[in-house]
């Protein structure tokens, strides 16, 4: 294998395995939040739940965000008001503020990312060789080519939001 592309591959590899699990242990709190909700300090039905409804394979992490986001936004509104996201906003129009980032935008961003690194493949050609070592794209074949591109301040960036974002939720249950 080329020096470069064995090296771009281990980048990317880096890169997946860092957000991958990230996005694990958010799913881990927002199941936590769920159980929370519905069965309260029950060991036994916190167990039981994990195991025969949100288990692998039987919900998806979506469906899970959107569960969440329900319960939060009817039961936990203000809580979920006073999330403050550690995402940049860019203003596009000076005569008004720009609109802040908000617990949900941000879910919705992680899962999309995730979904990028996790079902894409990596862009190997000449071109992409010749980019900085820690410059990594991914493809998308689906009506058209589409590349997203990630290096390191990127890829820290979803990270640290989605470590954030966990915590946030973790020191919201209460059982």
């Amino acid at each position: 294998m080329h020096k470069d592309l064995k090296n771009m591959m281990a980048t990317a590899s880096k890169y997946r395995g860092d957000i991958l699990n990230e996005v694990s242990l958010l799913e881990y709190a927002i199941d936590r939040y769920i159980c929370d909700y519905f069965v309260g300090d029950s060991l036994q039905k916190n167990e039981d739940m994990k195991v025969a409804i949100l288990g692998n394979n039987r919900m998806t992490l979506d469906g899970k965000k959107q569960v969440f986001e329900y319960l939060a936004n009817k039961y936990d509104s203000s809580w979920t008001k006073n999330y403050k996201s550690i995402r940049s906003v860019k203003n596009t129009n000076s005569k008004k503020p720009p609109k802040r980032h908000t617990l949900n935008s941000d879910l919705q961003f992680i899962i999309s990312e995730r979904n990028v690194i996790a079902h894409y493949i990596i862009d190997s050609s000449k071109d992409v060789l010749e980019q900085s070592e820690d410059v990594i794209n991914f493809v998308r074949f689906k009506d058209e080519i589409k590349m997203f591109t990630y290096n390191k301040e990127k890829v820290d960036l979803i990270c640290n939001l989605t470590a954030n974002i966990s915590l946030y939720i973790l020191q919201r249950i209460k059982h």
